[in-house]
């Protein structure tokens, strides 16, 4: 049971101190959890971010073409790839060393200059053992 007496909350009965005992041991074993998981892949259609690495896509969906925003606070080298719903490489935007914040401009091209048709594609950043991916919507012109 929660009261609330004079702006303060107190917690009554066997239950509630169980429940706060589970956060905290929860909250505890967390960050360890954490740092050992290399691998990450986020559904987040607004921001996504790994450690030092902010990637994000504008505009989303799109018709013409989007910017790929890249930004490192550490020099670090990877690549920036498009594949399609099967996971396939169909364009390669870089290559290389991310240094600062970079921008890369996709205008919903396969590699040889094709057009692709509407749908959802992954772009997906990785560098080292790490990667993260977002959605990216090309709506029909």
């Amino acid at each position: 049971m929660l009261k609330i007496i004079g702006g303060k909350m107190k917690l009554k009965g066997f239950i509630p101190k169980l429940m706060i005992l589970a956060i905290i041991i929860t909250a505890t074993s967390l960050p360890a959890a954490v740092n050992n998981f290399t691998y990450q892949s986020f559904n987040s259609n607004q921001f996504r971010s790994i450690n030092d690495i902010d990637f994000f896509a504008n505009p989303n969906p799109f018709e013409d073409f989007t910017v790929i925003t890249v930004s490192v606070f550490t020099p670090t080298s990877g690549s920036l790839v498009i594949e399609n719903c099967s996971g396939k490489v169909v364009k390669e935007l870089h290559n290389g060393w991310f240094n600062g914040t970079m921008d890369f401009v996709w205008e919903g091209t396969d590699s040889d200059g094709n057009q692709l048709a509407p749908g959802f594609y992954n772009c997906k950043l990785t560098t080292g053992n790490r990667y993260t991916s977002r959605t990216i919507i090309l709506i029909l012109k």
